[in-house]
C-alpha cells in the first residue's frame, strides 16, 4: 500500500513572466510545453528516502524502486524503516550502500543523533551542510530535497545530469562548461527552480520535438515580448533601449564575455525596433544612428 503523500511544485505566472522575460530561448520553450508539473514529497524523510534511491540511477528506476518500498513497508518513517534490516531494504532493488544509508539515517533519527524537523527554518545553503554531513548523502542528493519536498525557489543543481543535457538541447552547447552553467543559473535566478522543472522536461525531449515546435520571443511595437514562428532580423539591449544587426561586432563582444544576455532582445525589423521605443546602434547601424541623432537634435530645437 502506498502511502506517501505527495503534491505538485507551487509555481505560477509570476515565475514563468520573470524566466521569459530574462531568457528569452527558455521563454520560448516555456510558452511551447505549456505548464509543466514536478511532484514533490513534503515529508522531509520520505523525500530524503526518495532522493537517496534516485542517485546515479534513471527517474524509471527510481520510481519502481520508490513503488516496491512502499508496498513493502507501507509506512516510510524512520520508526518503521528503523525495524527492518539493511537487507530487507536493499530488497526493494537498490544497492547495498543506499540500504545501508537509509537504514543508518531511519535509526539515527531516531536516537536523536540526526534531525530533520527543523530544517525548513535554514537557508539553503545550510540545509546542504547539514545533510551531507550524513553517510550516503552529497550535494546532489540535499539539493533535491531542497527542490523536490521543501519546494524551495531557486534550485539548479550542477550535479544533475539532466538538467545539464537539457540546457544542451534548449541553448545547443556541444558540451556544457561550468561556466556556461552559471552563466544560465544567474539568469534564471530568483526562480532556478521552476527553470529547472522545465530543464528536466527538455532533457528528455527527441531533437524533433525541440525542432517542430521551435518559436522565439521577439518585441513588439508596444515593448512587449510575444512569441513567432520568425526569428527576429534584429537585435537589442532591453535596458539601454539600443536595436541593431545581430552581427553587431559590440555586441558581439559583450556576449563572449558574459555580458548583455540577460538584457538581449529581438525584432523582427526595424519599424517595430522603432515604434517600440529603441535606438539605432551607433556601432553597426551607423547611417542609420547618425539619422536618428540629427532627429533629435531637430527636436531639441523645435522644443
Amino acid at each position: 500500500m502506498r502511502t506517501v503523500k505527495t503534491k505538485y511544485f507551487d509555481y505560477g505566472s509570476k515565475e514563468v513572466a520573470y524566466l521569459s522575460a530574462s531568457d528569452a530561448v527558455l521563454g520560448s520553450a516555456i510558452a511551447r510545453l505549456g505548464r509543466v508539473e514536478r511532484v514533490v514529497i513534503p515529508d522531509v524523510f520520505a523525500a530524503l528516502v526518495y532522493a537517496v534511491i534516485g542517485q546515479l540511477v534513471s527517474v524509471r528506476s527510481a520510481n519502481t524502486i520508490w513503488g516496491r518500498m512502499q508496498d513493502r513497508f507501507s509506512d516510510i518513517s524512520p520508526k518503521n524503516l528503523s525495524s527492518v534490516s539493511a537487507d530487507d531494504i536493499q530488497h526493494c532493488g537498490m544497492t547495498m550502500k543506499k540500504a545501508v544509508c537509509i537504514s543508518e539515517l531511519a535509526e539515527n533519527i531516531c536516537y536523536g543523533s540526526i534531525r530533520l524537523d527543523d530544517l525548513r527554518n535554514l537557508s539553503d545553503a545550510e540545509v546542504v551542510h547539514r545533510l551531507t554531513r550524513i553517510r550516503g548523502v552529497g550535494p546532489w542528493t540535499a539539493e533535491m530535497l531542497l527542490l523536490n519536498c521543501m519546494e524551495r525557489p531557486d534550485v539548479v543543481s550542477w550535479g544533475d545530469v539532466a538538467i545539464r543535457r537539457g540546457m544542451e538541447k534548449l541553448y545547443g552547447f556541444p558540451k556544457l562548461t561550468r561556466k556556461q552553467f552559471d552563466l544560465c543559473r544567474s539568469r534564471y535566478s530568483p526562480y532556478g527552480s521552476v527553470a529547472s522543472i522545465y530543464l528536466w522536461k527538455i532533457s528528455f525531449l527527441g531533437a524533433k520535438d525541440m525542432e517542430c515546435k521551435k518559436e522565439y520571443t521577439l518585441i513588439g511595437t508596444d515593448g512587449k515580448p510575444y512569441l513567432s514562428e520568425e526569428k527576429g532580423t534584429l537585435g537589442g539591449h532591453r535596458k539601454n533601449k539600443i536595436y541593431g544587426r545581430l552581427d553587431c561586432p559590440s555586441a558581439l563582444r559583450a556576449i563572449a564575455k558574459g555580458q548583455y544576455v540577460k538584457s538581449r532582445v529581438f525584432f523582427a525589423d526595424e519599424k517595430t525596433a522603432v515604434a517600440a521605443g529603441y535606438r539605432p546602434c551607433a556601432v553597426c547601424m551607423p547611417k542609420e544612428y547618425a539619422a536618428w541623432k540629427n532627429s533629435q537634435k531637430s527636436k531639441e530645437a523645435g522644443g
